[in-house]
């Protein structure tokens, strides 16, 4: 069954042990990335009758995680002051994914805030990118 993208939510808390108190960003659009690197472990002196001769291997490398936001920006906005102050003061934000709005499905970490882009244009609204790199677990919210 599809998921209706207006019931998502983004929470941030102050990464502990400063809180678990979570405000709602008001994100027009998010994103929650899951990544990895994939490195190549090719044996360069395999047999030639070796099935695996002229293939290239690869292993599993380390995981990553990201949260993208987009929001519409609004310079009284407490949360969005508390993105911006993070970034600021080079501080980690816990951050809560929740796909359908509770956190039976939801996913959290912690991480820093890489940027906080704030743009305008002269036919539309200011908005506010953001984004937030995962330096821990992504774990159920």
């Amino acid at each position: 069954m599809s998921q209706a993208a207006y019931e998502k939510k983004i929470a941030i808390s102050a990464a502990p042990p400063a809180g678990e108190s979570f405000s709602n960003v008001p994100a027009v659009s998010a994103t929650l990335n899951h990544g990895g690197d994939v490195l190549d472990d090719t044996d360069m002196v395999l047999p030639s009758g070796d099935p695996n001769f002229g293939f290239r291997s690869r292993i599993l490398g380390l995981r990553d995680a990201s949260c993208s936001i987009t929001a519409n920006y609004d310079a009284a906005s407490a949360v969005l002051t508390q993105i911006r102050d993070a970034w600021k003061d080079k501080l980690k934000l816990l951050v809560r994914y929740l796909p359908d709005g509770t956190t039976a499905n939801g996913f959290e970490f912690e991480g820093p805030v890489e940027s906080f882009s704030i743009t305008s244009d002269i036919n539309g609204l200011v908005t506010v990118d953001i984004s937030i790199q995962a330096s821990s677990l992504l774990a159920a919210a």
